[in-house]
């Protein structure tokens, strides 16, 4: 009884815990977009006043904004894909606890686990076989499936990578050259 209570705690512990993931990186996107956006909105919508002779020049696709927004895309698109792998990683990993502690399944959380889980392990169900002991099962198709999405997942991510590369820092550094740029007039 000890055990399932020490179990119960630890899984609680890990929900808390992917909760407060969760909600710190919403934070930061929200964060992102309300620092980002209105100076982008700003950029877009200022008004250029000339004179009779001078016109104002769209920008080029070498301007900084463009180069900004076209990476700042790809880098969202990174962070897109790695964040759902997270999410699919993780509960895939409750899956797989909660069938190695032999958690009823009739509980509704175990329910909601497992139709969750379940599109992502039923193509690997039947690889290897299930190790089972009382009411605990070592799901062998769980892991592989684990390791497979992050195997797909990083090839996707290298695919883009390939075609067109972007690292954190190149984002930053061309922030940093859209801010020093004076604005056209």
């Amino acid at each position: 009884m000890a055990v399932k209570n020490f179990f119960t705690a630890t899984i609680h512990y890990i929900s808390i815990t992917f909760l407060t993931y969760l909600r710190s990186t919403v934070k930061v996107v929200l964060r992102y977009y309300n620092y980002f956006i209105p100076m982008l909105e700003e950029v877009q919508t200022k008004k250029v006043t000339t004179s009779s002779m001078a016109t104002a020049v769209p920008p080029s696709d070498d301007s900084p904004h463009v180069a900004y927004k076209k990476k700042k895309v790809i880098f969202r698109f990174y962070q897109i894909v790695w964040y759902i792998l997270g999410i699919i990683e993780v509960v895939l990993a409750f899956r797989f606890i909660l069938k190695l502690l032999g958690a009823s399944p009739y509980s509704p959380f175990v329910k909601m686990i497992s139709a969750i889980s379940g599109p992502f392990a039923e193509p690997f169900r039947g690889v290897l076989p299930i190790t089972q002991t009382n009411d605990s099962a070592f799901e062998w198709s769980t892991l592989i499936a684990m390791v497979v999405y992050l195997i797909l997942t990083w090839g996707l991510v290298a695919l883009a990578q390939f075609i067109k590369p972007t690292n954190p820092q190149e984002v930053v550094q061309t922030v940093d050259s859209v801010d020093a740029t004076p604005p056209v007039v």
